[in-house]
């Protein structure tokens, strides 16, 4: 379920980044608070190691304007 879940909300958020809804800062910001939360499933056994993998490979490379 957190797996499914995390994937569903960076698929939105990467949406609302493609479209320019989101800048470059307010997404470095989120993506930090999202990632603090898939190393807590990953270390409370919520998602898999590659599950965790591939998560993170969603997050956009972006860099502060």
């Amino acid at each position: 379920m957190a797996y499914s879940s995390m994937k569903k909300i960076i698929n939105a958020k990467n949406a609302e980044y493609d479209r320019g809804a989101v800048t470059a800062q307010r997404y470095l910001i989120w993506q930090e608070q999202q990632m603090k939360k898939l190393d807590v499933f990953l270390a409370c056994d919520r998602i898999t190691d590659d599950e965790y993998t591939e998560l993170v490979g969603m997050f956009r490379n972006v860099e502060a304007e």
